[in-house]
C-alpha cells in the first residue's frame, strides 16, 4: 500500500503497525462512534488535567475551569449568561456554582433589578486561585496547542467545525434524513 504522509497519519490512528490492525474497537467502527471516541479523548484530558492540578497543589477540578475563567474574564455573570457562554446546560451551571461555592471560589447574589437572577462572581479566595493558576493555564495552553500540532491536523479548527455544523443540523436530524433516504 502506498500512501502519501497525510494519509500515513490518519492510517496510524488506525493500525499499531501495518501488520497487525489496531484493538481499538471504537477506532474500528469508523464515524458510528464519534461520540463515544470523543468523550473517552474528554475523559482522558480531564483525568490529566487533574493530575496537573494536584502537580501545583490545587484543590480544582479541571471541570470548573470554563466557568472560573470566565469569572475571571468578566468579573460576573448571571447563570443564564454562564451557560450560553460555556455552551452548557443551566443545570450543569448550577452544579458548578454548588461546587465552587462550596470551595468558596464563588460567591452568588441575586440581581437587584430581578430577584430572580442570580449574579455570578469570584469571590477573593477565588480570585487569589485563579492568579496562582495564571502560570499553570500558561504551561498547559503550550502543551496542548503542541498536542494538536503533534497530530498534523489544524484540530481546534475541526472541532470548530464539528460544533458549527452541529448547532446547524443535530446528528438527530442527519441521521433520520438518511435513514429516510434510504426507505
Amino acid at each position: 500500500m502506498v500512501l502519501d504522509n497525510k494519509h500515513k497519519q490518519l492510517y496510524k490512528c488506525y493500525m499499531i503497525n501495518e501488520n497487525r490492525p489496531n484493538p481499538d474497537f471504537l477506532a474500528q467502527l469508523g464515524a458510528l462512534a464519534l461520540g463515544s471516541r470523543l468523550k473517552r479523548l474528554s475523559e482522558s484530558m480531564m483525568a490529566d488535567a487533574s493530575q496537573v492540578y494536584r502537580h501545583f497543589g490545587m484543590d480544582v477540578q479541571p471541570r470548573w475551569f470554563p466557568l472560573m475563567a470566565l469569572l475571571h474574564e468578566r468579573d460576573q455573570v448571571t447563570v443564564v449568561e454562564a451557560a450560553e457562554a460555556i455552551r452548557v446546560s443551566q443545570p450543569a451551571v448550577s452544579q458548578f456554582i454548588r461546587q465552587l461555592q462550596q470551595a468558596k471560589l464563588v460567591r452568588v447574589v441575586a440581581c437587584e433589578d430581578d430577584g430572580r437572577r442570580r449574579l455570578l462572581s469570584l469571590t477573593r479566595i477565588g480570585r487569589e486561585a485563579v492568579e496562582t493558576m495564571q502560570p499553570m493555564w500558561r504551561a498547559v495552553n503550550q502543551a496542548a496547542e503542541q498536542l494538536c500540532a503533534d497530530t498534523g491536523f489544524d484540530v481546534l479548527s475541526v472541532l470548530g467545525g464539528l460544533e458549527r455544523a452541529l448547532s446547524e443540523k443535530s446528528l438527530l436530524s442527519r441521521t433520520l434524513e438518511v435513514h429516510d433516504a434510504q426507505g
